[in-house]
């Protein structure tokens, strides 16, 4: 997993990358990890927005090979 695959997307469809230096620092950082098919992962990405920002957002994750994105609703408000 390449954390330059996630960005977190606003209701207003502005596009956040995440924070390299934040999800360094993180407990778990997400950055190289192997992802399979139905085997949990959990990890933390970081993002720098202005929290006005949050509510409404959805994180889009897009594949490395330029093959499409999936949006995950992330329930923030």
């Amino acid at each position: 997993f390449s954390e330059s695959a996630a960005k977190l997307v606003t209701t207003d469809g502005i596009k956040y990358s995440t924070d390299d230096d934040g999800s360094i620092a993180a407990d778990k950082p997400l950055i190289l990890e192997d992802m399979q098919p139905d085997v949990p992962k959990t990890g933390v990405l970081v993002f720098d927005l202005p929290p006005s920002k949050v509510k409404g957002s959805m994180l889009e994750v897009s594949d490395l090979f330029g093959n499409g994105s999936a949006y995950i609703a992330l329930g923030l408000s």
